[in-house]
């Protein structure tokens, strides 16, 4: 530490990058919106399973007879939730390797070349 310099405050400290409030928003929105979704989804698809039999529902699934097919409607909802937000990461990470910043910045070094050796 210098003579000249305050010891209470820092020169070389860079302020930190903050994400745009809108995109905090819209991310709490999906986490709500999206079970919602999956829910009335899941409650489609297991209304017309019962109609068309497209697969068999096993005996567990079926719940009480006070809630008929609450528990399939349950799990209908945290698959659907898995695969909404799936593909919601991967369209974000298309777009971000699409529209990001540079892989390597203007101070980066260059990759290493691989060296290939001849096998005797």
């Amino acid at each position: 530490m210098s003579m000249h310099r305050r010891y209470d405050v820092r020169q070389d400290e860079k302020p930190k990058t903050q994400v745009h409030p809108i995109w905090r928003g819209i991310g709490c929105l999906l986490i709500v919106l999206l079970p919602i979704i999956s829910y009335a989804g899941s409650v489609l698809i297991v209304d017309a399973n019962e109609l068309h039999q497209w697969i068999m529902i096993p005996h567990e699934l079926t719940g009480p007879s006070q809630y008929p097919f609450l528990y399939a409607y349950l799990v209908s909802t945290g698959l659907l939730v898995i695969l909404g937000f799936t593909v919601i990461f991967t369209i974000y990470a298309l777009f971000y390797r699409i529209i990001g910043p540079p892989r390597y910045g203007p101070l980066d070094a260059p990759p290493p070349k691989k060296v290939r050796r001849r096998k005797r």
